[in-house]
């Protein structure tokens, strides 16, 4: 679940402007319409992860299971999970890319076409995954397995998105470098006209 609290709080900063509230009618409409469907996915899919863990331990002390049915456990978790992958992958799509503007109107368009690849690899895998978790209750598989399988994939999602974070992170220095150069030149320059 931390990976899970992780994956879901990966903020991006979007400026007001790049918003999809802002952007248009449809797109503010579209986001509003997915956002609480989204949270209701985070609900069900740890209704559905304390189901299988229920199963799990009935299982393992060689007792029936009369109230919850494993495939009903391992259905609710496998569908709430994709259904939760794909909304934030639409809602991710909706938003203008943070920082891309910004960066095309200054004439960075290396670091705005490199975090437009980063941002379309993080949504892309989102989509790969979800259709992944989908199918895994199709599987014949136990629900430790899924649980397992679900933690490595919210893991490695948290992975993909810390990409994100180091991209921004290098753009950031490399700006800060060059405004500092710039200083710098400007501030020689300026104590050359001085003497």
């Amino acid at each position: 679940m931390v990976g899970m609290k992780l994956f879901l709080f990966d903020v991006d900063y979007i400026d007001v402007e790049d918003h999809a509230i802002r952007r248009s009618v449809y797109t503010a409409f579209l986001w509003l319409l997915l956002y609480p469907a989204g949270v209701g996915c985070v609900a069900l899919v740890g209704s559905g992860i304390a189901l299988l863990v229920r199963c799990m331990g009935m299982s393992n002390m060689g007792r029936p299971n009369d109230n919850v049915n494993d495939q009903f456990a391992q259905w609710l978790t496998c569908m709430a999970m994709a259904a939760f992958l794909l909304i934030s992958s639409v809602q991710r799509f909706l938003h203008y890319v943070p920082y891309t503007r910004m960066l095309m109107e200054t004439h960075h368009q290396a670091q705005a076409r490199t975090l437009l690849a980063v941002h379309y690899f993080q949504i892309a895998t989102q989509c790969v995954f979800a259709i992944v978790v989908y199918s895994m209750q199709f599987w014949n598989v136990s629900s430790f397995q899924i649980l397992i399988f679900l933690v490595g994939i919210v893991i490695l999602l948290v992975a993909v998105n810390l990409i994100d974070e180091l991209v921004l992170l290098n753009d950031a220095h490399i700006h800060n470098a060059c405004a500092d150069a710039k200083r710098t030149k400007n501030k020689k320059t300026m104590d050359r006209a001085h003497r």
